[in-house]
């Protein structure tokens, strides 16, 4: 069993006291660490250090679809919407429009139940919503970020499995 100290304020329990003092920087307001560049404070030496990288034009981030390169995985993530908005496609198969994105096709099958395929790895889906959202994995694009650590995940089930590790 490990030890935890709890936070005071809010009762969130850590098992390192480290964490624990980073973590009542939230409520003290305090911010200690300052952008040279433009003045800007922070209260975690991680947020200070992901803001630099909007002063050194460094892109580490890069758009699969399009080759656009962005400094934080958030900006990437907000710019693959623009290559998965619907859009009408001509099913060759029964010479019809339907509706789909640029990396799947919606085929009616005999049974008229609506298939969104993936055309990266052929996986089908019922629903648009969810072959979009699927493709976010090919794009390497992790929405899911842990608050403590910044350790980023494709799936919410696999971030709070990992927030597990944190208390």
């Amino acid at each position: 069993m490990f030890k935890t100290s709890r936070c005071e304020q809010c009762g969130k329990c850590f098992t390192r006291n480290s964490h624990l003092t980073r973590h009542k920087l939230i409520h003290t307001g305090e911010k200690k660490f300052e952008c040279l560049q433009c003045g800007k404070l922070f209260n975690r030496k991680g947020d200070l250090t992901r803001h630099m990288l909007t002063h050194t034009g460094i892109k580490n981030f890069k758009c699969e679809e399009c080759g656009k390169m962005f400094n934080r995985n958030s900006h990437l993530t907000r710019h693959m919407r623009v290559h998965l908005d619907t859009k009408q496609f001509m099913c060759k198969d029964f010479g019809r429009m339907f509706v789909g994105n640029n990396n799947s096709r919606q085929t009616v099958t005999q049974s008229n139940v609506k298939q969104f395929k993936c055309e990266v790895c052929n996986k089908v889906f019922t629903r648009n919503s969810h072959l979009t959202r699927h493709m976010l994995i090919h794009a390497g694009i992790k929405r899911f970020v842990c608050e403590e650590c910044d350790k980023p995940f494709h799936r919410n089930s696999d971030l709070n499995r990992h927030k597990l590790t944190h208390k």
